[in-house]
């Protein structure tokens, strides 16, 4: 006789799974998204907001991975500096957003030029200088993929999943892939307006303020109409638009909103338009702008519209409205808060008239707490030179802004048989090579020129004495560097005086042991 013998299976407990993924070792696919501290993630306890996290897969200490462009086409800002903010200024524009630039060269005499990235923009300006026309332009900047805005002309936000070794941060949720990557701005009509583009913590790419009514002419409304377009995915105030409406004295339209707040309270709000506030919508494509009276915003704040009413009209047969949500993580805690903000855009009409990449980009979540820090030094260094000094730059080497982006294969590098890096994982700032970005240089700049370290740590370290060199061009095919002289009675700093005012300047460190620099003259 043989006896069955039967298991028992926990199959409730069993199904109690995660957000990971089950393996051998993690049967209830845990993750970090699913550990709390009361009703905290343990993403919220580190962030107040959304960031990505692309690991410095290229360059130590620099977001990304590194990307190489070569540009043909040299454009020039308009007298007001408008794209780049200096005027008149040639620039060039990259096929993505950076999250850093580094060296911008001629590739026919490999000469570095002085340049900037605009922030927030795929733009690099030459504030001081023309490239020549024809010339081939290569740039060195790091790229992150993972929710990146679509460049100003398009007419559909498309963005990107987490690419290898990134993550998006949104909701205090660690998304590993997006549930939408795409936005049409099909209900965006030709109505000029600003959207803030964000992803919440479902992975879901929204924008704000939100079409909850499209376009419509007021004869096809009729005098009430309670056919809403567009489910409002949280509260917030409204802005209506009216287009079309005939210019005259006796234009007078009067549109009453019906809704609920957030409690399921009815609310309503009147929309006057009259000639003495409004002027009709720009011919486009026409950017937005703050002073746009073809708009009127609601005090209150509705959760829902029910209904629209039309109780005064006064005008020509062309009169169109137009109604938004304009939710604010205040008063729509669910979706924004601690979102992860992408972009902001501005609709032209068309399509984008300008983009602006507004993500948070580190290593880790202290590289972005870290990234304050140059603000602070920026301070410090404005004490330190308070007076003549017209060209200041900070960079720090916890999170380095200016870093040319070269590695030691790039530069040929052969002043030690001891392998060279620049910045490395296993240290904090710099413990090696650092060469800046080609710096421009103000004019009204002196011929002495200062740089000074923070965090110098060569007091015993003798095989890291922190002896900045300044390398500048002054005109031909090469650079001329020059070893500097400490400072007595300045801790850290070092200076050299210069026969005439550069046009660009660089920073070498090599070798160095410090946290951040700043040059100056």
């Amino acid at each position: 006789f043989n006896r069955p013998w039967f298991s028992i299976v926990d199959q409730q407990h069993r199904n109690q799974v995660g957000t990971g993924t089950v393996t051998d070792t993690n049967p209830h696919a845990t993750s970090g998204n699913d550990l709390t501290i009361g009703d905290l993630s343990i993403l919220q306890l580190n962030l107040d907001h959304g960031m990505v996290i692309a690991k410095d897969r290229s360059i130590a200490k620099v977001p990304g991975y590194r990307c190489t462009s070569a540009i043909t086409e040299v454009k020039t800002d308009d007298a007001l500096g408008t794209l780049t903010g200096f005027a008149s200024a040639s620039y060039i524009e990259l096929p993505y957003f950076p999250v850093r630039v580094g060296r911008v060269w001629l590739a026919s005499t490999d000469i570095t030029l002085a340049a900037l990235h605009v922030q927030q923009t795929h733009r690099i300006v030459f504030p001081y200088e023309v490239p020549t026309a024809g010339e081939i332009i290569n740039v060195y900047y790091t790229r992150a993929e993972v929710a990146e805005p679509p460049l100003p002309g398009n007419n559909t936000f498309v963005t990107n999943g987490p690419s290898t070794q990134e993550l998006a941060i949104a909701g205090g949720l660690g998304l590993v892939s997006l549930t939408t990557t795409e936005e049409t701005f099909a209900d965006a009509y030709q109505i000029p307006m600003r959207y803030e583009m964000f992803m919440d913590g479902e992975g879901a790419l929204l924008k704000t303020p939100q079409v909850v009514y499209c376009w419509k002419r007021l004869d096809d409304l009729g005098t009430s109409d309670s056919t809403i377009d567009i489910t409002p995915y949280g509260p917030g105030r409204l802005i209506m638009a009216l287009s079309g409406a005939g210019p005259g004295a006796t234009l007078d339209i009067q549109v009453r909103v019906y809704g609920t707040d957030a409690a399921g309270a009815t609310i309503d709000e009147l929309f006057t338009f009259t000639q003495a506030d409004w002027n009709d919508v720009p011919a486009i494509p026409a950017l937005p702008s703050p002073s746009d009276d073809f708009l009127k915003f609601s005090d209150t704040v509705f959760a829902t519209i029910t209904n629209v009413t039309v109780e005064v009209r006064s005008d020509g047969p062309n009169s169109a409205i137009m109604i938004w949500m304009a939710q604010h993580a205040f008063s729509n805690y669910d979706k924004q808060a601690d979102a992860l903000h992408v972009a902001t855009v501005d609709w032209n009409g068309y399509g984008f008239g300008n983009v602006y990449d507004k993500r948070v980009v580190a290593p880790t979540m202290r590289d972005e707490q870290n990234a304050a820090a140059d603000s602070k030094l920026q301070a410090l260094v404005y004490r330190l030179v308070a007076g003549g000094n017209f060209t200041v730059y900070v960079d720090d080497f916890r999170n380095p802004q200016y870093h040319s982006l070269e590695t030691p294969d790039d530069l040929n590098e052969t002043a030690s048989h001891y392998p060279t890096y620049n910045f490395s994982k296993q240290q904090v700032g710099l413990h090696g090579y650092y060469r800046s970005i080609a710096f421009p240089v103000h004019a009204n700049s002196g011929t002495t020129w200062r740089v000074s370290l923070f965090g110098a740590q060569n007091l015993v370290d003798a095989w890291f004495p922190n002896q900045p060199r300044l390398q500048m061009w002054t005109g031909g095919p090469t650079w001329s560097a020059t070893a500097m002289t400490a400072v007595p009675g300045v801790p850290n700093t070092w200076e050299v005086t210069l026969a005439s005012v550069p046009t660009r300047v660089q920073v070498l460190l090599y070798p160095g042991q410090c946290t951040g620099m700043a040059i100056y003259g």
